[in-house]
């Protein structure tokens, strides 16, 4: 990985879900994941706890990957860099310190370093008893660790020129919103205000926080966000991401750009293994997605409703029909992938290990797990050349660095220079995302 720990993060530039790779940004997993025990992984949201060494040796391999087509930025890194600036500063803290117990620990955290403060908004702070009732108390953190940190789509997601901070469904996960929130706040600052928010979700949180109630109607994360052009979007409404939040989308959009849209909602069925739409559904290539079938085609195919927004009209709502359909009718034609292929049992299992997963470095050219072998079958027979992470490397290299399997910018399909790039991910899996869960593209060409 060439390192961009002190360069600026360019202006975001995101059209579809597919165009060639510009920046990124990741965390590689630290020792926030240490900090998880058995009997707080469902808490934090997790299947089971997960080992560091093999965790972040799997994590290396994508962002080997990545490296090769794109910057990649190390979300810590640029956290650190904007925690200089003491309005950035304040902005962060006024959302970690939102409740208590972390708002009585607000002076000394203005009196960290900015390394040491990014560290401790990811890494978390141990509790500091002051008094019987502290000492008595069963927490171990005034602020908790982010285990979930890695997984950098579901707390922000760029479109068109924007970006958007999301609003966290479980509270645990505010404060990735908030670090997320405060790089973007620096960042448009440095830029001289070139780049915008479509919405800040983690102001929602502080006010949710503040105001005592546990209730989020207004909740949105950006696996729930699929950019298929311009002009179409495909949005999951699930557990993590409400109407609410969809109609609010849809508002900003009408206002920021003035031009037609549609928007695709996707009804989910409320099932641990579809907390978002890319678990079910992943755009990749310009005429093929991978699928999770029971959920996007045949007689249990989930619900859409179509969303077509007009400049300085009413948003016009109707009913959309299977996603495919919906997606078609709205002019884009995707032929179905079908993760873990014709075998129920088969697509079950590698649904639950993110098969549908995947991650565009550019049009036919994808990023998937390697446990999941029968849906890279599925691949492999639509035209997908299989190849390991390191094998892609040495391409890579010997074609001069671009791993290129497409012509720059045509968005067009070539199903004979396909190529699906299997990580090693079982350790990955565990922790309930998949290639795309780990990246925030924030430019495309």
């Amino acid at each position: 990985m060439r390192s961009e720990a002190n360069r600026v993060p360019p202006t975001p530039h995101i059209e579809s879900e597919i165009d060639p790779l510009e920046a990124v940004i990741v965390h590689r997993p630290g020792s926030e994941i240490e900090q998880m025990t058995p009997e707080r992984a469902g808490l934090l949201l997790y299947n089971d706890i997960v080992p560091l060494s093999a965790v972040s040796e799997e994590y290396g391999s994508l962002v080997d990957v990545l490296s090769r087509d794109a910057a990649v930025f190390e979300i810590a890194d640029l956290l650190a860099a904007s925690l200089d600036d003491e309005s950035t500063r304040a902005h962060l803290l006024d959302r970690i310190c939102a409740a208590p117990p972390a708002d009585g620990r607000r002076a000394e955290l203005e009196s960290m370093s900015a390394a040491d403060l990014a560290q401790v908004a990811i890494t978390g702070l141990r509790t500091a008893p002051r008094s019987l009732e502290d000492y008595l108390d069963t927490r171990t953190y005034d602020i908790p660790p982010l285990p979930n940190l890695y997984f950098m789509r579901d707390a922000g997601f760029a479109y068109r020129d924007r970006v958007s901070i999301s609003a966290m469904a479980h509270p645990v996960r505010d404060a990735e919103a908030a670090i997320n929130s405060a790089v973007f706040f620096a960042l448009r600052s440095r830029s001289g205000g070139r780049f915008a928010a479509l919405f800040d979700g983690s102001e929602t949180a502080v006010r949710d926080d503040r105001s005592g109630s546990a209730e989020r109607t207004f909740r949105i994360e950006g696996g729930d966000v699929h950019i298929i052009s311009s002009s179409l979007l495909a949005v999951g409404i699930s557990e993590r991401t409400s109407a609410q939040a969809v109609d609010r989308l849809c508002a900003q959009i009408g206002q920021a750009w003035g031009e037609p849209v549609t928007v695709i909602a996707c009804l989910l069925p409320a099932q641990r293994s579809c907390i978002h739409l890319d678990m079910v559904f992943t755009r990749i290539d310009a005429d093929c997605a991978l699928i999770h079938e029971p959920v996007v085609r045949g007689p249990s195919a989930m619900r859409t409703v179509r969303i077509d927004i007009e400049p300085g009209r009413e948003p016009s709502v109707r009913e959309g029909g299977p996603l495919l359909e919906a997606l078609s009718a709205a002019g884009c034609d995707l032929k179905p992938v079908v993760c873990g292929g014709s075998d129920i049992v088969h697509q079950q299992r590698e649904q639950w290990l993110s098969g549908t997963n995947a991650f565009a470095l550019a049009p036919g050219r994808i990023v998937v797990y390697d446990c999941n072998r029968y849906t890279l079958d599925e691949l492999d027979c639509a035209g997908f050349r299989i190849v390991t992470a390191a094998s892609y490397a040495g391409e890579a290299d010997s074609a001069g660095g671009t791993g290129s399997a497409h012509s720059a910018g045509s968005g067009q399909p070539t199903p004979s220079r396909r190529i699906a790039i299997t990580l090693p991910g079982a350790e990955l899996a565990r922790g309930g995302g998949g290639p795309r869960c780990m990246t925030l593209p924030l430019r495309r060409r």
